[in-house]
């Protein structure tokens, strides 16, 4: 009689489907989380920079000519750090200042996503975030106060009429 030693062909098979299916099982928990996790991402980047554009305004806001304000600018000046901003869902951060009302101006924020789904997630995550088919806005109202030079800023306002910028 011949001993036989190992597995069979059959026996191998059936433990790398079994195998297969955990795997498998356990990816699709581990989906949804890391979409969540994604989208807290996103708007903490998103608050981070708004800042940011806030702290250039105050910096720039009395300049002749107003710079472009860009993600490369704002690491330039040392206002947001060499951190590389990423969406996996779409392009990148746009930036813009609208200065209408310079003692209040409003910081936008826009973010393009390759689908509804993904925008709508990343909002909902947001307070001042909104959402239009594909685009995240956040706005954030600049304010001088919120920092030393725009207190005395303001001060000077007061005291001697001068402009905010």
């Amino acid at each position: 009689m011949k001993l036989v030693r190992g597995f069979t062909f059959i026996e191998l098979l059936i433990v790398l489907i079994v195998g297969s299916g955990l795997l498998l099982a356990s990816s699709s928990f581990t989906s949804p989380f890391s979409k969540f996790n994604s989208a807290k991402r996103i708007n903490s980047e998103a608050k981070i920079v708004l800042n940011s554009m806030n702290h250039f305004y105050l910096k720039h806001c009395g300049d002749i000519v107003f710079p472009t304000v860009t993600l490369d600018g704002l690491k330039n000046e040392g206002f947001l750090s060499s951190y590389e901003f990423k969406n996996p869902w779409g392009g990148g951060f746009q930036l813009d200042i609208d200065r209408s009302t310079p003692h209040s101006p409003l910081m936008i924020l826009k973010l393009e996503f390759n689908s509804v789904e993904y925008a709508s997630l990343v909002s909902t995550y947001s307070q001042n975030a909104t959402f239009n088919n594909k685009v995240v806005t956040w706005h954030l109202s600049g304010s001088l106060s919120q920092s030393l030079d725009g207190v005395m800023l303001q001060l000077d306002k007061q005291a001697f009429d001068t402009d905010l910028c």
